[in-house]
């Protein structure tokens, strides 16, 4: 239908409307008479809309980056310092500075050999196979078989139930080896852009390369059966990338001769590990549950520091204990210390006061001092024996009328 006809069509319907509607009617329909030209304004607009927005969006993901290279540069520099490693030596690339980041100080780990209970045959062995001949490399100059690492040690699997002491170790390892010690954080390696996650991995092993000229690097990796656990076809692509470059640098055609570099692991599920992954672990420890004579050193490492009551007998403790790993063993402790602490605010609630005088306020004579806590007694641990799931644990302290021993 055309202008004219509209407009005629209008003028005969309506004599009377006003001129002006006319004209903005005109105005209107001559815009919508050239709809390419209109179309292909909008396009050009939101494409440009788009473009821009794409644009914004990749400023703002440089900016980050940037942000977060130098954050990590400051907090490598850190550390690496408090090791005597100058990092301004190395070209790191964002990626190998992202994964330096997961290097562990061993000044800031408090767990030594000394405070690990019930695995002196397992820890022995450890230093003897692992940790004396990664410093001390050089004794096996003579011997082709036993060369450090190609053919001696090239990868650790500390396996067995959960709560058995296998983080312990691995901690106890970086406190005290004198090996530059980096703990491999899986969330690190995945990335959201695609053909980020391989070159993370490959920095973790370019990484490690770099720094095994001043100490050999032990790279740990806990919950290892996540990050490289049986391949199917079923697996992501991101996810076989990640494995297929892992084991390549680990111990592939590329993998240097010379590097002092051990892959440590730790996991629950041993049976999950992918078949070449357990090849290139041949040094196995599976640490299982403690027993009686292990329990008996955990409880005494775990109690020495505590005021103990003449009455505590470990023997019975040890025997109460029975199928429970060294943590179950730490938590049951720790609640029976907390009794004594439980007798003390029923008191105060009693009393109709919620909170206790500070110890500065105590000590400057400006209230009362703080209450007397007694030693641990036995009856503490026969007590909260029975808030433990624990079969053996609960009944173990009761008589034949299923009462607790509290005498």
């Amino acid at each position: 239908m055309s202008f004219t006809f509209c407009r005629k069509f209008v003028q005969e319907s309506f004599p009377s409307t006003n001129t002006n509607l006319f004209n903005l009617y005109q105005s209107l329909m001559s815009r919508a008479m050239d709809r390419a030209s209109f179309l292909r304004e909008m396009f050009v607009i939101g494409g440009s809309l788009i473009m821009a927005s794409v644009a914004s969006m990749l400023f703002a993901s440089w900016m980050d980056g940037l942000k977060d290279r130098k954050r990590n540069k400051s907090l490598v520099c850190k550390k690496f310092l408090e090791m005597g490693i100058r990092v301004d030596e190395f070209d790191l690339t964002r990626h190998e500075l992202a994964v330096a980041t997961m290097a562990v100080v061993p000044s800031s780990i408090e767990v030594s050999w000394k405070d690990i209970g019930g695995l002196d045959k397992e820890i022995q062995t450890l230093r003897e196979t692992i940790i004396m001949p990664i410093i001390n490399s050089e004794i096996f100059s003579n011997s082709k078989l036993l060369s450090f690492p190609k053919a001696y040690c090239l990868g650790v699997l500390l396996s067995g139930p959960p709560g058995c002491g296998k983080t312990m170790m691995a901690k106890a390892i970086a406190k005290e080896s004198g090996c530059i010690f980096i703990n491999v954080d899986i969330s690190v390696l995945h990335d959201m852009y695609v053909g980020e996650s391989p070159k993370y991995v490959a920095a973790v092993f370019s990484l490690a390369e770099k720094l095994s000229c001043y100490s050999p690097v032990i790279l740990f990796i806990d919950e290892i059966d996540i990050l490289l656990g049986q391949r199917t076809q079923r697996d992501h692509e991101a996810s076989q990338q990640i494995k297929s470059v892992f084991m390549t640098n680990w111990d592939g055609l590329i993998s240097s001769k010379d590097s002092r570099i051990v892959v440590m692991g730790a996991t629950n599920l041993p049976e999950v590990l992918d078949a070449a992954v357990y090849r290139r672990l041949p040094v196995r420890f599976n640490l299982k549950l403690p027993n009686k004579t292990a329990r008996l050193h955990i409880l005494q490492v775990l109690l020495k520091e505590e005021d103990l009551d003449s009455d505590i007998d470990f023997l019975q403790l040890s025997l109460a204990t029975d199928g429970m790993s060294g943590s179950d063993i730490k938590e049951y402790c720790s609640q029976s210390c907390m009794v004594r602490y439980i007798e003390i605010f029923r008191e105060q609630s009693a009393a109709d006061s919620a909170t206790f005088p500070t110890a500065s306020s105590s000590s400057e004579g400006k209230g009362p001092a703080l209450p007397d806590v007694r030693a641990v007694k036995m009856s503490d641990f026969v007590v909260t024996s029975s808030l433990f799931s624990n079969d053996k644990l609960s009944n173990y302290f009761r008589d034949a009328d299923g009462d607790l021993f509290l005498d």
